[in-house]
């Protein structure tokens, strides 16, 4: 059948702000098969406490439903839980790795990936260096615990809500320092318009780094309601050889159903033409 892309679609069990972007809301179960129905080959989990959801239970009930976890979301434990890993104190600092780690194991029974994203939090003003060495250690012990278990992938985030990894080339710069295996780059289409100069150029320069991408339009719509350039964008993918899912990022307008099946339907008829 030639060259195949994998849909997913954000949903969590919490009561979300109209504004955050993420289309399914409530029970998990009922979003999985409401995903399956319009198309999708799986759900992205934005999720508040890893360490509260069973798993196994959820892994079972994917594979008999024929469907996946894409990855586990953890900016929920910043916008939520108000923890993040440049957390001037110590104390909370550990707790973020605590929770980080409990995403990581549940992502271990579900097959899946961890997005590093809002979670990192900014560096202060003045102290870039010791902010960015802060990251870095955090960073690597989460490695050194997912290693050989779980790919982890950090999101290149406008500079409008992260100080720092803001374009795609410079993440997939950071990540190729790195050197880790089990490290990648996350890009976001609607970061990637406020940020990338070229996100065409930006794809093709980041290449095989990239492990997770995010559809949204420019204003955070659905595919397709706005002007983003998709099957450009699918074909710069493609160029890339890219095997990983496109996961639908966008706020519930004019309801989460309908933004749901407008995305899938729409990104299934120009896949045709790319």
């Amino acid at each position: 059948m030639g060259y195949q892309f994998r849909y997913s679609v954000a949903i969590s069990e919490e009561s979300l702000t109209e504004n955050t972007p993420v289309l399914f809301r409530g029970d998990i179960f009922k979003s999985i098969l409401t995903a399956k129905t319009l198309g999708y080959d799986a759900v992205e989990l934005h999720l508040r406490n890893a360490s509260e959801v069973d798993g196994n239970g959820l892994r079972k009930f994917c594979d008999k439903n024929g469907m996946s976890i894409s990855a586990l979301a953890t900016g929920l434990e910043s916008s939520l839980n108000r923890l993040t890993m440049q957390d001037k104190d110590t104390e909370a600092r550990m707790k973020i790795m605590q929770s980080m780690k409990a995403h990581i194991d549940l992502a271990n029974s579900l097959n899946c990936t961890v997005i590093i994203g809002m979670v990192r939090g900014n560096i202060r003003a003045n102290e870039k260096e010791a902010g960015m060495n802060c990251f870095k250690e955090q960073l690597m012990e989460l490695l050194q615990y997912a290693a050989g278990k779980v790919k982890i992938v950090i999101e290149a985030i406008n500079f409008y809500i992260n100080n720092y990894l803001n374009t795609v080339v410079e993440t997939a710069d950071f990540v190729r320092e790195f050197g880790a295996s089990s490290l990648g780059l996350h890009i976001d289409t609607h970061h990637m318009n406020i940020q990338d100069y070229d996100p065409i150029a930006s794809i093709h320069y980041a290449g095989k780094t990239i492990n997770y991408v995010h559809f949204a339009e420019i204003n955070r719509m659905y595919p397709g309601a706005g002007r983003m350039d998709f099957p450009v964008i699918m074909n710069a993918l493609k160029d890339v050889s890219y095997q990983g899912y496109i996961s639908i990022e966008c706020i519930p307008v004019p309801d989460a159903y309908t933004a749901a099946k407008r995305s899938i339907d729409y990104l299934k008829s120009i896949y045709r033409t790319v």
